[in-house]
């Protein structure tokens, strides 16, 4: 029997105890003071903000150029382009906004620029594949442009 095995289990407890304890409450509030904690509520508000200006812009093209073949009163056909105009100006602002005073999403807004243009630029490689014009999927160059950047 080794001698004060109660008081070297006891002691390891608390210590054990105690570390846990304070880490577990302390570590977050560091973690913010730092800035080093990423608030996924913030980023998901901000993608819903550009989800509704990419929809309402793709709606706003559908509306410019349908306008020769109306089907309903061009009255009608007016107020959803007005409709449509005054809330991307809305949302320009309101994006502008947001980015002013969340500065930290300047990078992930980048990150999310890079992967919308890689995307298109490969999705173009991917239909010339898919249609048989080329035999191999090509290497995006805008990703050299992104890697000259940093």
């Amino acid at each position: 029997m080794v001698a004060g095995r109660e008081e070297i289990i006891a002691n390891s407890f608390g210590v054990v105890w105690f570390t846990l304890l304070v880490q577990g409450l302390t570590t977050k509030l560091l973690l913010q003071k730092l800035n080093l904690l990423e608030d996924q509520s913030l980023r998901q508000k901000y993608l819903e903000l550009i989800a509704r200006r990419d929809a309402l812009q793709r709606v706003s093209v559908h509306l410019i150029n349908t306008q020769g073949q109306l089907t309903i009163s061009p009255v009608v056909h007016q107020s959803q382009i007005d409709f449509v105009h005054h809330h991307l100006q809305q949302l320009h602002q309101d994006i502008q906004c947001f980015q002013e005073q969340h500065p930290c999403l300047q990078a992930f807004s980048m990150q999310q620029h890079q992967e919308q243009v890689l995307a298109i630029e490969t999705d173009i490689y991917t239909k010339f594949v898919q249609s048989g014009l080329l035999k191999n999927s090509l290497t995006p160059m805008m990703q050299k442009a992104f890697d000259s950047e940093l």
